[in-house]
């Protein structure tokens, strides 16, 4: 079983750069606070893309497959219903 979910865990990754499909990331614009760390951009370090912003304990999007089609079908993301189908295969085949 666990071979299944360590398959199931790297597809559910959403860490992939859109650009250039590379999983090696870096923070950058780090902000603290008392010594916390707690403001910083997830950036592809290939091609310096943004992929994501984490402040305060929370993403600025879901870091997983299935949050971020939940996060789009639970209104999040304003789009026709067409549109958020092809965006959910996107996803799923991505």
């Amino acid at each position: 079983m666990s071979k299944f979910k360590n398959l199931f865990y790297k597809w559910n990754n959403l860490e992939k750069c859109p650009k250039c499909k590379s999983t090696k990331t870096i923070t950058t614009n780090t902000y603290y606070e008392e010594h916390w760390q707690v403001e910083y951009d997830i950036v592809c370090e290939n091609c310096n893309s943004k992929i994501n912003h984490f402040a305060y304990g929370y993403l600025d999007e879901p870091n997983t497959k299935l949050e971020y089609i939940k996060w789009l079908w639970d209104g999040y993301y304003l789009d026709s219903i067409l549109g958020k189908i092809k965006r959910n295969l996107h996803i799923l085949f991505y």
